[in-house]
């Protein structure tokens, strides 16, 4: 009993609460120093790394380049947000993918892709707190599969399951 009443003192008095802050991970094709952490200084060179080194809540921000990943496609990490420098420099030469069943928004903006599939599936237990948004790109086609949601305006496009 001594145990659990110092460890509720500790937490609501002495420990403060434990936060992550979102960060921003860089992306640059032309960085070839081999450093490569994802920061302004060294930023990784190919968009995988940048979204495998990210975190639900970063932003990965893609530096004017030519990016074509090896296997064609890039695949989202729910809750990121990936951010072109500019869409008509900033080029994916892939097609980007969201599938995970998951209900956190993600966002794209000023980039040029070839295709954006989104299909989350059914029986989503949480809902959107915030709509997932793609603007200001250039791409051929959007396909927004089962609990995917719906164009608006047809420059903005927000997921609800």
């Amino acid at each position: 009993m001594k145990n659990y009443l110092t460890l509720f003192v500790a937490l609501v008095f002495g420990i403060p609460a434990l936060t992550v802050s979102a960060q921003t991970i860089y992306i640059d094709e032309n960085n070839t120093s081999g450093v490569e952490d994802g920061t302004r200084q060294h930023p990784f060179n190919t968009v995988e790394e940048g979204i495998t080194g990210s975190k639900t809540g970063d932003t990965i921000f893609v530096k004017t380049g030519n990016y074509s990943p090896l296997d064609g496609e890039i695949k989202l990490r729910p809750g990121t947000i990936l951010f072109g420098e500019n869409p008509a420099n900033t080029i994916i030469n892939a097609d980007i993918r969201d599938t995970t069943r998951n209900a956190l928004p993600f966002e794209i903006h000023n980039l040029t892709f070839g295709e954006l599939y989104c299909s989350r599936g059914t029986n989503l237990t949480e809902f959107y707190t915030k709509p997932c948004i793609i603007k200001d790109n250039i791409c051929q086609y959007i396909s927004v599969g089962h609990a995917g949601g719906y164009t608006e305006n047809g420059e903005l496009l927000t997921f609800y399951p």
